[in-house]
């Protein structure tokens, strides 16, 4: 993960899924509320990836990617 690396996580606002495109296998998410964790740490793999929110109330969330020892983190709103 480079200082100018962006999640390319779509549709924003979501209803029931997000896709997040990535490029490695090597690379965890865990998607967060303002109060804390949401998910444990899930595995990603390179391409495109489906990820259910269905679940989740409606509101602001954080989703943090880990890859390779580094950390990047983007919004969604959850409607």
């Amino acid at each position: 993960i480079t200082a100018k690396e962006e999640i390319f996580l779509y549709p924003n606002p979501a209803k029931t899924e997000i896709f997040i495109d990535w490029k490695s296998d090597d690379a965890f998410y865990s998607i967060n509320n303002s109060r804390g964790s949401i998910t444990n740490k899930v595995k990603l793999t390179k391409g495109r990836n489906r990820i259910d929110v269905s679940r989740l109330p409606a509101g602001l969330y954080f989703i943090e990617i880990s890859d390779s020892g580094k950390s990047i983190k983007s919004k969604f709103i959850k409607q």
